[in-house]
């Protein structure tokens, strides 16, 4: 369940009052004249669970990966600003009880960056709506623990070609951030923004 809104008043409460599982807020950016680039804040209040600010930070990560694939400087995901209580600044990150980021598409006191943005909304849009989709997919977290008896191997991709990480060892705790199949395998990703990936079959 969501909505869209292009309103700047209520749209926190709108969407707590729908228990939405996520709240994107999309804005372009302000500063210098010759400031470019692609950013996007993300939720690390430690009074929000440990999902949520994961979950938050890979939507921050994707959203600026997404828009950097069309050209444009990636700045990155970077945490928001904090209130003296370490609390979040901003309502769209503080208010929404849910993950939340604010993407900041490009800085609109760029005359360029402004260009780019009025020639190319659909496009933009098309790729959030991507990226958007791909977050939602991934993220269904779930704990697991490790029961191959020699150890697991973690992969830098879903599939045995991929390079090897390192080993977890028989017992070990894992949280698992989305699944994909490859063939007649399902692999596990046990990091919430990391290619981590490991095979479900030997978790339990």
């Amino acid at each position: 369940r969501g909505y869209i809104s292009t309103g700047l008043a209520g749209n926190e409460e709108r969407a707590n009052n729908l228990k939405c599982r996520s709240y994107y807020a999309i804005h372009t950016n302000a500063g210098p004249s010759t400031a470019k680039g692609v950013t996007a804040l993300y939720q690390s209040w430690s009074g929000f669970s440990l999902r949520r600010r994961a979950k938050s930070k890979l939507m921050a990560t994707e959203l600026c990966k997404a828009i950097a694939s069309m050209g444009r400087i990636n700045r990155g995901a970077v945490v928001g600003k904090k209130q003296s209580d370490g609390r979040e600044y901003f309502g769209d990150l503080r208010v929404p009880e849910m993950a939340s980021t604010i993407l900041e598409i490009e800085f609109h006191t760029n005359l360029e960056s402004t260009t780019w943005i009025v020639k190319n909304p659909a496009k933009i849009g098309i790729k959030i709506a991507q990226a958007i989709a791909k977050i939602e997919k991934l993220f269904k977290m779930y704990p697991a623990t490790v029961i191959a008896k020699d150890g697991l191997a973690v992969r830098s991709g879903a599939g045995v070609v991929y390079e090897k990480l390192r080993t977890l060892k028989y017992g070990t705790e894992v949280t698992v951030y989305g699944e994909k199949l490859n063939g007649l395998v399902t692999w596990c990703r046990i990091h919430p923004t990391e290619d981590e990936w490991v095979s479900k079959k030997f978790l339990k």
